[in-house]
């Protein structure tokens, strides 16, 4: 036998309504994942958005522990199907954020026009061949940590290479100070620095 429901109203409304109604009808049953805690954040998404998708995809309640619980057990409770559902989406986009790796570097500033190389050159060829994203501060900031964050094996690649050119120029510079007159600066700094 098949039953058909008919709902009108709000759209948002109407599907509030066919997500109760499934839950309700369909045999209730819950589950349990342990997923690591800081993979959390990701589940919920900004302002809970990949959370409520999660829950709409798979008409289940999930239920993620707050930031103050240790936790990392996350329950779901809803339809066997839709609990299958969001156990195969939760443990993909945990396994994705497990391949991610990030490092913080702390070079001196001295050393970034050698990491960056002439017009980024450097830096942009290190992030190609390995994939990883490089944050090097602008030069207005006042930080002097690199982040390095993508894949695993990319970072580590990509963090090694910048090790070497901070290492070898390290070995081979000193620095050197001199007086220019304030109204030269500009001179030496150039246009577009």
């Amino acid at each position: 036998h098949t039953l058909t429901v008919m709902m009108s109203g709000k759209r948002q409304n109407v599907e509030e309504a066919r997500k109760r109604i499934v839950q309700e009808l369909q045999t209730q049953a819950s589950k349990e994942i342990r997923i690591p805690k800081d993979h959390h954040r990701v589940l919920i998404g900004k302002e809970g958005k990949r959370l409520r998708e999660l829950e709409a995809e798979s008409d289940c309640r999930i239920i993620i522990p707050g930031r103050d619980n240790q936790s990392d057990v996350i329950k779901i409770i809803g339809p066997r199907e839709g609990i299958d559902k969001a156990l195969h989406r939760i443990q993909l986009i945990s396994d994705e954020q497990s391949k991610l790796a990030q490092e913080h570097m702390v070079i001196p500033r001295m050393f970034y026009p050698w990491i960056r190389g002439p017009f980024n050159e450097t830096i942009d060829a290190v992030q190609k061949e390995t994939g990883a994203r490089v944050n090097i501060p602008p030069p207005a900031a006042n930080s002097e940590v690199i982040v390095v964050t993508g894949e695993k094996e990319g970072v580590y690649t990509a963090v090694n290479v910048i090790k070497r050119i901070f290492e070898e120029k390290q070995s081979t510079s000193k620095a050197v100070t001199c007086k220019v007159s304030k109204a030269q600066h500009r001179y030496v700094i150039g246009p577009q620095r």
